[in-house]
């Protein structure tokens, strides 16, 4: 009977230990739950603070970086606003059978356009040279056109040259204040 009384104990205590198991492991799950979401949140926290760390450097470079593409792209502009100017220039001298011999920009104010950046309140002026060649009143009538142009600020000099008083075509040598940003395509 004692023997008895050993296995019932017993049957019971392993039955109260698979009950106990089973109560207990959706605790001992969730525990383990638990301890795998404190560690992913310990690892976030970890990646938050480094880049927390890494933020002003990334805004310094960001900053940088638009400092340097505005300054790149001011150059291109110019660039770009000058190839539109001489595109005008050109196609106004063909309108008018002309032969547009050289235009010129002054050297020293490219080089001044080219280190400055580009300011939208205040219109960058550049001093053009225009040398052509063709009939007085067509030359007459051309710089007429391009003096009414909104990119013509004011003439600041015209020379007309003949080199010999038979010769029908006369050289024209003129200057003015172009404001480039202010270039329409034509």
């Amino acid at each position: 009977m004692k023997k008895m009384y050993v296995i019932t104990i017993g049957v019971a205590l392993a039955i109260a230990l698979i009950w106990l198991l089973v109560l207990l492991s959706p605790g001992i799950e969730e525990r383990d739950g638990l301890r795998t979401a404190v560690a992913e949140a310990e690892n976030q926290l970890i990646d938050f603070r480094r880049i927390m760390f890494e933020f002003p450097d990334f805004f310094n470079s960001r900053k940088q970086l638009l400092q340097q593409k505005k300054h790149l792209l001011s150059k291109l502009y110019s660039k770009a606003e000058l190839l539109k100017l001489f595109e005008q220039l050109t196609n106004t001298s063909k309108a008018y059978g002309l032969r547009l011999v050289e235009i010129s920009p002054s050297i020293e104010e490219l080089l001044a356009l080219n280190r400055s950046l580009p300011n939208e309140d205040c219109p960058r002026p550049l001093d053009i040279t225009v040398r052509l060649r063709g009939d007085l009143q067509n030359i007459g009538k051309y710089i007429e056109k391009t003096s009414s142009q909104d990119f013509c600020q004011r003439l600041t000099r015209c020379v007309i040259t003949n080199s010999d008083e038979t010769q029908r075509l006369s050289r024209v040598t003129y200057s003015f204040k172009a404001i480039l940003g202010t270039i329409k395509d034509s």
